[in-house]
């Protein structure tokens, strides 16, 4: 939206200049239409002051749009660094998405998430450091990308695909209990609710609600909604598999084929010890 107006104003802008220069004063007498005897001539600006300010507002209206022009090539750097950043696997319908090259963590919200949540501080500041050497290696790779002019290309996927391999999370560090009670006392979503099931999907054939608590798909715990896309792609497509939820505090297991569930997700904070 940003770019459409930044756009249309320098077309008004290049209209206007393009005005200013085709009906600006009379060239010829002819173009003047002829006055009485009578007439009494009104107090004009001479010619040359006429120029004068026509020039000014010219060149005033060029520099607005060197302006314009230069607005618009920041905003499309920003825009392709972060269609770069956004990660490939979040789900379009996620209330939430992952970005891998985003914001990188506090280390002290996750130090303290973690002694909160019943570590000891120095293995809590050890996984921290773990995980800040894990995100400045993602970021040293984009600011080389884009210092050697080759972000968004084949190469920077392939290493940004390397990278990610080698990516420490906190959830790989700690068990599942521990890595619930890190995200709800720090604050983070750490349940996935379904928001509306679509008709005809596997989630309504197989009696999935909107409203319900996605807790286990397969043997895996659900924390982000984006953990989904990535289950119902592993495996043989159709097979069946189980799908634990939450239905009015009541835990639940019914039977989905894998696959895309049909539902829309959202993210939502749950106090484990309520569960």
């Amino acid at each position: 939206m940003t770019k459409l107006y930044l756009g249309s104003f320098a077309l008004l802008s290049v209209g206007l200049i393009a005005g200013i220069l085709l009906t600006g004063t009379p060239t010829s007498p002819a173009e003047v239409p002829a006055l009485s005897n009578s007439t009494t001539l009104p107090s004009l600006t001479s010619k040359p002051q006429r120029d004068a300010d026509a020039r000014s507002r010219i060149e005033a209206l060029e520099a607005e749009l060197a302006s314009v022009s230069a607005r618009l090539k920041r905003l499309e750097s920003r825009e392709l660094i972060s269609s770069d950043n956004a990660d490939d696997e979040a789900p379009a319908s996620s209330a939430e998405s992952i970005n891998v090259f985003g914001a990188p963590t506090e280390p002290v919200a996750v130090v303290d998430g973690l002694v909160a949540a019943g570590l000891d501080s120095f293995t809590a500041e050890q996984i921290a450091r773990r995980v800040s050497e894990s995100q400045l290696a993602q970021l040293e790779l984009r600011d080389k990308a884009i210092r050697e002019g080759y972000l968004g290309s084949e190469q920077y996927r392939e290493e940004r695909a390397a990278v990610r391999d080698q990516q420490v999370r906190v959830r790989d560090e700690v068990d599942e209990s521990t890595y619930d009670r890190y995200l709800y006392l720090s604050g983070q979503s750490n349940r996935v609710a379904v928001s509306s099931v679509m008709l005809g999907s596997a989630a309504e054939q197989s009696g999935v609600e909107a409203g319900d608590v996605l807790i286990r798909y397969e043997d895996n715990a659900l924390y982000k909604p984006g953990d989904i896309r990535g289950l119902t792609t592993q495996g043989e497509k159709d097979e069946l598999v189980d799908l634990t939820l939450l239905r009015n505090n009541n835990q639940m297991t019914v039977s989905v084929p894998r696959g895309p569930l049909g539902v829309r997700l959202s993210a939502i904070r749950i106090n484990p010890d309520d569960d």
